[in-house]
């Protein structure tokens, strides 16, 4: 019962705190898009033969920044005091 009030309350600002570049985990978005984004460019990379410029595909993992349990912690923790009694010892 708490976690869908919460679910429903926090759908109201995702849009303010989820880039557009986040694809999972929101209504309408799926897992599967930055992987078939980064099938169609290397795709791409391979048909372009012609030209003398070449081409590069960068592939970023910043998974460590922004995956970890201790900030989501201090995020919710900084958000309101009364919240912090309800996550207490579960997160």
């Amino acid at each position: 019962m708490i976690s869908k009030v919460l679910a429903n309350r926090l759908k109201i600002c995702l849009d303010k705190c989820v880039s557009q570049e986040q694809s999972t985990f929101l209504e309408g978005r799926s897992i599967l898009d930055n992987a078939l984004i980064a099938i169609d460019v290397i795709h791409a990379l391979k048909r372009k033969t012609t030209g003398h410029r070449g081409e590069l595909a960068l592939k970023i993992d910043i998974s460590k920044a922004y995956d970890k349990v201790d900030y989501i912690r201090n995020l919710v923790y900084k958000s309101d005091p009364l919240v912090n009694h309800l996550f207490d010892g579960s997160v």
